[in-house]
């Protein structure tokens, strides 16, 4: 006959099932009390609701360590665990739509720098056109930079530069093989802050009738980044006749000043002066 096993186990299963029950309870509890301990931790001030609710559930959670809790208790700490449930639900939700606000306006603050660095990439830009009566003379308008630069409407060497050529030069004959019976010149150029000035170049054998009349006109372009505007940009476009040439006193083979101009990039402005001084060497006033 087999012998009965008496040894006795405290351990059953019935016993390891209420220990985790009870663990998983307190787990449960802590994960729902999480917001009140945050708010505590980082420093936000709990309301006077949200301070009793939080007491009601701390002496929920002791007394359910110690003994099991009355049904009245536990339907108290079931809704309490729905509403927090609710709650988190809701944070869910909002912190969502804070993300959906954030990337719409990463992508706001993006397409605002592209506009930005557009508009303050469009540089400001003076063109000339000058005008003489005959074709018999091939005068040469040309532009000196702040820096030394010189812009003109066919490349060649004036004062020992090299002349960039920005412009036209509509000196010639027309595609009808006949000659102009007038002559225009064109330049475009780019502005930075300072002063330029605009000269003419007489050939040495060019007879004073056909430059006697030499006369012209100039526009110029600014643009900057401005957000008030629909297009997120102002353009400024100014322009109008130069000062008299003088042209009728200059003598062949002369380099002549014709007028001066200063540019204000902060003020986007362009200033003509009244009088021309400081003259390169090499350059001079109709006599």
């Amino acid at each position: 006959m087999r012998a009965t096993n008496r040894e006795i186990n405290i351990f059953n299963m019935s016993l390891l099932d209420i220990l985790t029950g009870m663990l998983g309870a307190f787990l449960f509890l802590m994960l729902g009390l999480l917001p009140f301990y945050s708010k505590a931790i980082k420093g936000t001030l709990i309301s006077e609701e949200e301070k009793r609710k939080f007491d009601e559930v701390k002496k929920l959670l002791e007394k359910g360590l110690k003994g099991p809790l009355s049904p009245e208790e536990a339907a108290q700490l079931r809704a309490e665990m729905d509403r927090l449930n609710n709650e988190n639900q809701q944070l869910r939700g909002e912190n969502q739509q804070l993300t959906s606000d954030l990337q719409q306006t990463k992508q706001d603050l993006q397409a605002a720098n592209h506009e930005k660095n557009f508009w303050s990439g469009q540089g400001a830009i003076m063109a000339l056109t000058t005008v003489w009566d005959s074709a018999d003379a091939d005068i040469d308008i040309m532009i000196r930079g702040p820096d030394g630069t010189i812009y003109g409407p066919k490349k060649g060497k004036v004062l020992g530069k090299d002349v960039f050529k920005e412009g036209l030069d509509s000196h010639g004959v027309g595609g009808d093989g006949n000659p102009y019976k007038s002559s225009i010149e064109t330049s475009a150029f780019e502005l930075a802050p300072g002063d330029y000035l605009i000269f003419y170049r007489v050939p040495n054998n060019a007879p004073p009738a056909a430059y006697a009349n030499l006369f012209g006109y100039w526009v110029s372009r600014d643009a900057a980044y401005d957000p008030a505007q629909v297009n997120s940009g102002s353009v400024w476009i100014n322009g109008g006749g130069l000062s008299a040439s003088n042209s009728s006193r200059a003598k062949p083979g002369g380099l002549y000043a014709w007028a001066i101009f200063t540019y204000d990039p902060v003020k986007k402005t362009v200033t003509w002066k009244s009088t021309i001084d400081k003259l390169p060497s090499g350059i001079q006033l109709p006599p």
